[in-house]
């Protein structure tokens, strides 16, 4: 029976050990989990939002749309953005992670990754007054028990 984890909105708010943290410790309960027996070829994912990297640098924080809202929104409730993912890296970064982008097929064209652009033409585009901005991204990704 496969088992589909769900971590939103937390990772941006952490420092990026404890990320990765996260990440080993998952890996741990679904090679324990895995591992009994029958039902042991039953895959795990993991459904996660991270933040674009840039927005942690104030000098590269105004290249994405909706950086500077997020990082004054955070300060107003007490919290900083301490940690995100290099855009162009996406893949690397699961890899390292014990994780694999999860490829479907199906009429959306979507893939386990999916950018804020694609969220805003896929979701959003029936109500172009709701804008997406591109702090944010969504991953669907395949746990390595390894």
């Amino acid at each position: 029976q496969s088992t589909l984890y769900i971590w939103e909105g937390v990772s941006v708010y952490l420092p990026e050990e404890s990320v990765d943290d996260f990440f080993r410790n998952l890996r741990q309960v679904v090679a324990v989990s895995s591992s009994g027996g029958e039902g042991s070829s039953s895959r795990s994912y993991l459904y996660f939002t991270f933040a674009d990297k840039r927005i942690l640098d104030s000098a590269s924080r105004d290249q994405v749309y909706g950086g500077n809202e997020f990082v004054r929104y955070a300060a107003g409730i007490g919290e900083q953005a301490r940690s995100g993912v290099d855009i162009s890296q996406v893949d690397e970064y699961l890899q390292g992670r014990g994780l694999v982008p999860y490829e479907y097929e199906g009429a959306s064209g979507l893939t386990g990754y999916i950018t804020p652009e694609q969220k805003q033409a896929h979701y959003f585009s029936q109500h172009p007054f709701i804008p997406q901005s591109e702090v944010f991204h969504n991953c669907l990704a395949c746990i390595s028990a390894k």
